[in-house]
């Protein structure tokens, strides 16, 4: 093994062992590769930047704008009456969901698919007492079989893409999945209609009448002066009102099991449960909800107040800042009054809780700040009490475009960037979005990640990095077919996506696919549509890919339904892709 050789693979590694651990942020960890391989002059200072320049990150980029532009127009406003009448059955309303998701995210960015539909299923769902739960995975899983069926579906096809151009390859064309995606679409919606009919978790029916009906969510309660003060948490008979005590913050002290505790007025009680519990804003005497009265929104008349729950979806700019950095009282009219999380409990206090992917926000809000956190992109509204109606607005501009965009990049036209990035400035020349819209629109997380990350491909197949792991792999699996060995990397890149960026994971693997078809002697095409299918398909975690993270929180899921229903699944994908991709593109 050569120097650089040495030096890419401890690269490698360490990249790998920062995903998986959560160390540094994804894309800081990208970064962080393309300037690492530059420092030690494996790869040139032009190369390590030649990530942002790439067809695949500017594809993405306008990609994201797109979605952006059929979202904020309403062109995507007609799938809530269509669910509304398959609401009326089950399996109907099941099917409907996963065909419409999985239509769309052919097209569409599949997160911005999730975020659209996602609300309108919580919604038809309550409205009808079902479960919500029994259809948010199969609207995530589905979105996931539609995105393989084109090259823009995911932005993990378009980055394999740019990829093979980046060496010498001309690429796939916009349709070339689709053979291969729509079987496999197909037999992801068999698996769920009929074998995730009896694994998939039943929460309990959505809320028919109430709209804040979602788990148990965190908050704090003010002592002020008056009845309560003098008196023990476990006197205040708050588990009558659905309300569980979890610490008791005074001062710069805080008493965990505080159920003993005689209170003081100005003590904050930190209390968990359901939101309907929470937003009822009888008490008690002397206790009075703290992030209401601290912004005096308490007082607010009940005509101006709305109630929202929004999510925090993957991407999104909030990540990481706490409501006192996003000063989001003076931004939106809004405050944050209960956070609900999966996994890592939330033990500071609410206005410094910095946070995270999935958590739901319970906010309060006048009617103006409610079409502020509507218009918000880092936030996905599910719910909102005496929710207004949906701007009107005219969808023919917005779809011609994007229409077009499909119709010039399939016939070969213009390069799917140069198409994208032309739709773009149509959006804004019709005024379906304004230029900051479409700034926002961008997941700038991700197109920092994929330019960080394509100097680290380039590296190893430069370096021959890639050769040697191949031939390694070959040796030590006595692997003499190509089948096997699309079989193996199938398997190997969905194992990585499972617990790291699917984005990164193809990063890794592309240089592996290529060298193993140049060992074979054979085409390239079978062994880069195992990489970008078994990447943009991860279902047995809620962290594998960003719409089951969504999800995640939004149908009160626990870890273990994902590895039961998509474990599974994963299995059926990688049997079913490794008998198809050689019959639809031959070795």
């Amino acid at each position: 093994m050569t120097l650089d050789q040495a030096i890419v693979l401890a690269v490698m590694i360490g990249a790998l062992a920062l995903f998986v651990t959560e160390r540094l942020r994804p894309e800081v960890v990208a970064l962080l590769v393309a300037c690492t391989l530059a420092v030690a002059g494996v790869v040139d200072p032009r190369t390590a930047v030649s990530g942002f320049s790439s067809e695949a990150t500017v594809a993405v980029g306008a990609m994201f704008v797109l979605s952006a532009g059929l979202d904020r127009s309403g062109a995507l406003a007609v799938v809530v009456l269509v669910l509304e009448r398959l609401a009326r059955f089950k399996i109907l309303l099941k099917t409907g969901v996963m065909s419409i998701a999985g239509t769309l995210s052919a097209f569409v960015n599949n997160t911005a698919v999730v975020a659209v539909l996602l609300p309108v299923v919580l919604r038809t769902a309550g409205s009808r007492g079902l479960s919500p739960s029994r259809y948010l995975i199969p609207l995530s899983y589905a979105s996931q079989f539609g995105g393989v069926c084109t090259l823009i579906g995911t932005s993990t096809n378009l980055l394999v893409n740019g990829l093979a151009i980046s060496a010498g390859l001309p690429g796939f064309t916009l349709f070339e999945f689709a053979s291969l995606g729509v079987i496999l679409f197909a037999i992801g919606m068999a698996y769920v209609l009929l074998v995730g009919y009896w694994l998939l978790p039943d929460r309990g029916p959505g809320p028919a009448q109430e709209p804040f009906e979602m788990g148990e969510f965190v908050t704090e309660v003010l002592v002020q002066d008056g009845a309560a003060v003098g008196r023990t948490v476990s006197e205040l008979g708050l588990d009558k009102l659905g309300l569980t005590p979890l610490d008791l913050v005074r001062g710069t002290r805080r008493y965990w099991r505080p159920e003993d505790l005689k209170l003081e007025a100005g003590d904050v009680l930190r209390v968990s449960g359901a939101a309907r519990d929470l937003t009822d804003r009888e008490l008690g005497p002397g206790l009075v909800l703290h992030p209401e009265h601290a912004h005096g929104l308490d007082h607010l008349d009940e005509a101006d107040r709305r109630r929202i729950e929004a999510l925090v979806p993957p991407g999104s700019p909030l990540i990481g800042h706490t409501p006192r950095e996003l000063l989001m009282a003076e931004r939106y009219n809004a405050v944050l009054l209960a956070i609900r999380r999966h996994g890592n409990p939330v033990t500071a206090q609410l206005r410094d809780t910095r946070f995270e992917s999935g958590d739901v926000l319970l906010l309060v809000a006048t009617r103006d700040g409610a079409s502020e956190l509507h218009a918000e992109s880092g936030l996905v509204v599910l719910r909102e009490s005496d929710q207004p109606p949906r701007r009107k607005a005219l969808p023919w501009p917005p779809l011609l475009i994007v229409a077009s965009v499909v119709a010039v990049a399939a016939i070969g036209w213009l390069p799917i960037h140069i198409a994208a990035l032309l739709g773009c400035i149509g959006l804004v020349a019709v005024r379906t979005l304004s230029s900051e819209d479409a700034v926002r629109a961008v997941d700038w997380r991700v197109l920092l990640l994929i330019a960080g990350m394509l100097p680290l491909g380039i590296a190893m197949q430069q370096s021959g990095l890639a050769q040697n792991l191949v031939k390694g792999l070959l040796d030590l699996t006595g692997v003499e077919s190509p089948h096997v060995a699309v079989a193996i990397l199938y398997l190997m890149t969905a194992i990585l996506t499972e617990f790291m960026s699917n984005n990164a994971a193809a990063v890794l693997m592309v240089p592996i696919g290529l060298s193993l078809a140049e060992h074979f002697g054979a085409d390239w095409k079978p062994f880069l549509v195992a990489v970008a299918f078994a990447a943009s398909t991860a279902f047995a975690t809620p962290v594998g890919y960003q719409t089951n993270t969504m999800v995640y929180n939004a149908g009160n899921y626990r870890f273990t339904d994902f590895v039961r229903v998509g474990g599974p699944l994963n299995v059926v994908f990688w049997i079913a892709a490794s008998l198809l991709i050689p019959r639809y593109f031959p070795f």
